[in-house]
């Protein structure tokens, strides 16, 4: 086994935290869509890339949320233009 420094440790270490966070970031992008999908049927292709566009877990954890609680598709992008 080749010998590991300690800067290829941490280097290693912030790439595998980094893809955790980006396979966090998909798994809640698809969320968001699949609960408005859910909820009001077709959405605007415009709603989806302005989801898909988000990279922030946080972001997408309130979004997540607003998307369980909006009255309608519209208004969940007024709110995603305000928040995003």
């Amino acid at each position: 086994m080749p010998y590991v420094t300690s800067f290829e440790r941490v280097g290693i270490k912030k790439g595998i935290q980094q893809g955790i966070q980006q396979g966090e970031a998909i798994t809640l992008r698809e969320a968001v869509v699949e609960v408005l999908r859910a909820r009001f049927g077709e959405l605007p292709t415009s709603l989806i890339s302005a989801v898909n566009a988000i990279a922030d877990p946080a972001l997408l954890k309130r979004l997540l949320r607003l998307a369980v609680t909006s009255p309608s598709p519209e208004a969940f992008e007024k709110s995603l233009s305000t928040n995003g």
